[in-house]
C-alpha cells in the first residue's frame, strides 16, 4: 500500500511490519517467534497463578502473605 494512498488512514503496525519484512521465510519466522513467545508468556502466568494458589492452601500461608521484607 502506497504511503499516499486514500486507503490509508493512521498508523497501522500490520502495514508496517509487511513492508519492514517483505520475505516470506522472515516473515514466517518472525511469527513464529512472536507465538512462541505469546505462549511462553501464557504458561508463565498460569504458573504464576497456580504457585500462587497453592501458597495460599498451605498451613503457613500467612507468612507468603504480605511482600517479602529482610528484617
Amino acid at each position: 500500500m502506497k504511503p499516499d494512498s486514500p486507503r490509508k488512514k493512521g498508523f497501522c503496525f500490520i502495514d508496517l511490519f509487511n513492508r519492514t519484512f517483505r520475505h516470506k521465510r522472515f516473515y514466517d519466522l518472525s511469527l513464529h517467534l512472536y507465538n512462541f513467545v505469546i505462549h511462553q508468556v501464557h504458561l508463565l502466568d498460569t504458573l504464576r497463578s497456580t504457585l500462587q494458589q497453592k501458597l495460599q492452601t498451605l498451613p503457613f500461608a500467612d507468612a507468603f502473605a504480605g511482600p517479602l521484607t529482610n528484617k
